[in-house]
């Protein structure tokens, strides 16, 4: 039950953010609530990271991009072990999100690069033993976000071979 208040905070944060993101007090309060129960150990960093993750391929909004940026970015800052578990999550959600629309792994690429910023200016600095996992999930879904171009093209080319025949 405890969980459950916990994930309807996150989920009502993360509706907010996406669907609404106008409302930035309420979007602001949802996301200090949120940070605050990770620090006790209340909300999962891996539950956080994966529906943050999640939400690349429902975020419509420069907004709604905006407001979960700063959530990752309040979270790296935060949380010390968040960018980790992030960089995790995003590897093993790779090859879903090369598979999804063009616009969600954008945004999963923002997304992940406020955490390698956030990573790169830490204390620590950037010799974590996750950050080539982090790039490499980045590599990928940058190579099929470049490859969207000349998919397009060759589909135009063969429709149009198909209409000419």
């Amino acid at each position: 039950m405890a969980t459950e208040q916990h994930e309807d905070v996150l989920r009502s944060l993360l509706d907010a953010a996406v669907l609404r993101p106008s409302h930035a007090v309420f979007i602001q309060s949802y996301q200090h609530e949120v940070i605050e129960k990770s620090k006790r150990g209340e909300l999962p960093l891996k539950r956080l990271a994966s529906q943050t993750l999640a939400e690349a391929s429902r975020s419509q909004y420069r907004s709604s991009e905006r407001h979960l940026r700063a959530l990752l970015a309040e979270a790296c800052a935060q949380l010390p072990a968040f960018p980790e578990t992030f960089a995790r999550v995003l590897s093993v959600r790779s090859a879903g999100l090369v598979a999804s629309f063009a616009s969600a792994r954008v945004v999963a690429l923002h997304l992940s690069c406020v955490v390698l910023d956030a990573a790169l200016q830490a204390a620590e600095g950037p010799a974590q033993a996750w950050l080539p996992e982090l790039l490499a999930a980045q590599s990928r879904l940058l190579e099929a976000t470049v490859d969207d171009a000349s998919r397009s093209q060759q589909q135009a080319r063969a429709a149009l071979l198909k209409l000419l025949k």
